[in-house]
């Protein structure tokens, strides 16, 4: 039976998720066209009758064949792939591998666009798009990242209080919070991949697309997996999810046992009382600070398995290619905007959800 505690858990979490996801849309927005192999411009093949790599053109069956096959997402890159095919005789899936696998041309434009700073991010896509495309894919955020935060926080304060009465590891040790912080890592992967994948596509097209054609789209064009693209991805994601979870509940700690020492010292008396929203914000800015660092690159080969026309290949193949495009740098493209995302938006949602427990607890245990 699910227990009181493990909904007040839900509750806060999914809030939590809201309210920072809402707060950091446009750099999210950056983030992930940044991460792609389109960079800032975005792609426009949702806008076009026949996408160049769907292989619908009738004209010439060689063509139509190749471009089904390759299923690549511009024309310069399925051009590239076509003459390597015709010129040295290769298959299509040799082309794939021979040739740089994402487009040159965005790949130059991410090499330049890496070095802008942020207003230049702002201004680029607002000039081109509107104020509008900063928040592109919000809708679609906020039905991923609300469920997806309740399940975590719900499956990892059940997993953790289930840990720590068993007899088997030491209470509210490393171990149990790593364990726990997997559970609830798990957990979501499968509910919010679908809402994740439609969120990235939005967020990656450039001009006007609703909720429901891109949906059309991805259900006509790929089928029920196109929503489950960037699933093994998200699994070895968890890995930052746990490194995240077992330095925050330690730092949280920490902190109120230290700055404790400081109350009688004014500066301070505003941080020491236990618990405050600052310890929150706090452990759970630099917690995901490292966990970003150490675990960054698993997001970019996720968002690239988003994009629409992505060609199948393994994780880790995945990232010996993106190596090959950019070397270490191109691993974590667009980490300098996720790191100015990531770290307020973790504080926020880690700061609203500790507080929406702590009200929530308080007001029901006085009735």
């Amino acid at each position: 039976m699910v227990k009181r505690e493990d909904l007040i858990h839900l509750i806060g979490g999914g809030v939590g998720g809201v309210v920072g996801a809402t707060i950091t849309c446009p750099l999210e927005i950056i983030k992930v066209r940044l991460q792609s192999t389109t960079g800032l411009a975005g792609n426009s093949v949702f806008n076009e009758p026949n996408p160049p790599y769907s292989g619908s053109n009738p004209s010439t069956s060689n063509t139509s064949s190749t471009n089904s096959s390759l299923k690549f997402r511009s024309t310069s890159t399925r051009q590239i792939l076509e003459n390597a095919v015709k010129t040295k005789g290769l298959t299509p899936a040799q082309a794939k591998l021979s040739e740089l696998p994402f487009q040159k041309g965005a790949v130059a434009s991410n090499k330049y666009q890496f070095n802008l700073n942020i207003m230049s991010h702002f201004k680029h896509i607002y000039a081109k798009e509107g104020w509008k495309a900063m928040f592109k894919g919000l809708g679609p955020t906020i039905a991923a990242v609300g469920p997806s935060k309740a399940i975590y926080f719900f499956t990892y304060n059940a997993a953790k209080r289930t840990l720590n009465d068993c007899q088997f590891v030491v209470p509210d040790s490393a171990l149990v919070h790593m364990l726990a912080a997997a559970s609830g890592g798990f957990a979501t992967i499968g509910v919010v991949n679908p809402i994740q994948v439609v969120k990235t596509r939005l967020q990656l097209n450039n001009g006007k697309l609703s909720i429901m054609q891109c949906i059309g789209y991805t259900l006509r064009k790929e089928g029920i997996i196109g929503f489950y693209r960037g699933c093994v991805a998200s699994c070895y994601g968890v890995v930052e999810a746990i490194i995240q979870f077992v330095l925050y509940e330690k730092i949280r700690l920490e902190l109120s046992y230290y700055l404790s020492k400081f109350d009688s010292i004014l500066p301070f008396r505003f941080f020491s009382a236990d618990p405050q929203m600052v310890h929150f914000m706090l452990a759970g800015g630099f917690s995901k600070f490292v966990a970003c660092c150490v675990a960054y690159p698993h997001e970019v080969v996720r968002t690239r398995t988003r994009e629409a026309g992505y060609v199948r290949t393994g994780f880790w193949t995945h990232i010996g290619l993106i190596y090959k495009e950019g070397g270490f740098r191109a691993l974590y493209r667009g980490i300098e905007i996720q790191m100015i995302r990531t770290i307020p938006n973790t504080a926020i949602v880690m700061a609203t959800y500790e507080y929406t427990v702590k009200n929530l607890t308080e007001r029901l245990n006085e009735k």
